[in-house]
């Protein structure tokens, strides 16, 4: 969650100032929408670092413990594919944008943000994930 945390934070800072002195171009867009994704992002660690810190800790059997290894698992490899439609969509928006007519500044700079994002978490996601497989292994010679 620090990772996440610092990347939403170093976001926020960096493209507010950008947002503020492009407002209306696709950079302005780009920045408004790292911005607002990663206040998300923000939340999203704070909430994760104060549950994990605030729950005292629990011993777990190692059945039980096997079983939370694959959940984890599973939810970081579904987080991937939903990084996988971020980052479709903000491709999709860019190439949306070279024929709008109304809103062609926002949705290029919408989707740039939307590849930036995804493609962070997709590489955020997956790494975690493997780095979870790597505990599994040395969970498996324990059965």
């Amino acid at each position: 969650m620090l990772v996440l945390g610092s990347w939403a934070v170093l976001n926020i800072l960096v493209f507010a100032l950008v947002w503020v002195r492009k407002t209306g171009s696709t950079t302005g867009y780009f920045a408004q929408m790292n911005v607002l994704w990663n206040l998300v992002n923000l939340a999203l660690a704070v909430s994760g670092w104060l549950d994990a810190t605030a729950t005292p800790e629990v011993a777990l059997s190692l059945a039980e413990t096997v079983r939370e290894q694959f959940s984890i698992e599973k939810i970081l490899l579904f987080n991937a594919g939903l990084d996988a439609g971020y980052i479709m969509t903000g491709f999709f928006l860019q190439e949306k944008a070279k024929t709008d007519s109304k809103r062609p500044l926002l949705l290029k700079g919408y989707g740039m943000a939307l590849a930036l994002q995804g493609i962070f978490l997709a590489i955020f996601d997956l790494l975690l994930c493997w780095l979870h497989s790597q505990h599994a292994a040395e969970l498996y010679g324990l059965l």
